[in-house]
């Protein structure tokens, strides 16, 4: 189980840029009930929240230790990583139509599916960057004098097998749509979505036509809270989950700091 601070103390929040959390001794507090080394709590708190602040097997012991954490003024929120969603949980948008408070969906297959603004309840921005590995292997035949000189001329060549690797990385931008009626959350890629909505606002690069579509969703659904906090440096460091899974697990973790109220 994850041990995840949604909200400092308030303490910590004011003497962040005095120490004066150190100074308390809320730091050695901390690291009593969780077992880590006053350092390691240093190091987990730095960043933006949320933050993992400990791993803890046992799930009754995991709870026992979130309730002393709030007992030092920390929100906590206890949750198993593995019950992140991912994309096959979700409607991945291929097209959209934006028309009197309608948004209108289409998945990979051309189903349209209408969704109520009114029933977005948080709007996430990020990205998700992808790497691939690619493997060339190359045998070839090359002169080989010591074995023509061994065998009177009569092998002059040798087999030879070389490996080449080649690793390059995407990052493909997103905006995730999180619903409060219960139906699947949205999720659209800057490079995977069909921008004819735009019309006249087209751009030749899907990098403006994407801030186009974040800004036109904004202003039709004001109310809705927005944020991207993924984008900023350090979002995604401290998260003891495979890499695959880090962008939905952090997508989850401020998902529900938002539900607690930051």
């Amino acid at each position: 189980m994850l041990l995840v601070v949604a909200r400092l103390p308030s303490s910590t929040a004011d003497s962040a840029r005095t120490d004066g959390f150190a100074r308390d001794g809320e730091f050695a507090r901390t690291a009593r009930l969780t077992g880590l080394a006053v350092a390691d709590v240093r190091f987990r708190l730095a960043g933006p929240l949320p933050r993992v602040l400990h791993i803890e097997p046992d799930a009754e012991k995991a709870r026992d230790t979130a309730r002393g954490l709030e007992d030092l003024g920390f929100s906590i929120i206890v949750c198993d990583p593995r019950a992140a969603p991912g994309d096959d949980d979700r409607l991945v948008a291929r097209g959209l139509r934006l028309f009197d408070r309608r948004l209108w969906v289409t998945d990979g297959a051309g189903a349209e599916e209408e969704v109520p603004l009114e029933s977005l309840a948080l709007i996430q921005r990020g990205v998700r960057a992808t790497t691939l590995t690619e493997i060339t292997k190359k045998a070839e035949r090359r002169l080989d004098l010591t074995r023509a000189v061994l065998t009177g001329g009569l092998l002059l060549t040798k087999k030879v097998e070389t490996k080449s690797t080649k690793t390059t990385t995407s990052r493909d931008g997103f905006l995730l749509l999180h619903r409060n009626d219960g139906d699947r959350d949205i999720i659209i890629y800057e490079r995977r979505i069909d921008y004819r909505f735009l019309e006249g606002n087209l751009s030749p690069s899907s990098a403006d036509n994407f801030d186009r579509l974040v800004t036109r969703l904004r202003e039709a659904a004001p109310r809705v809270p927005y944020d991207d906090r993924l984008l900023r440096p350090g979002a995604l460091s401290g998260l003891p989950v495979a890499s695959s899974a880090v962008v939905d697990v952090a997508l989850w973790l401020v998902h529900l700091a938002h539900l607690r109220g930051r």
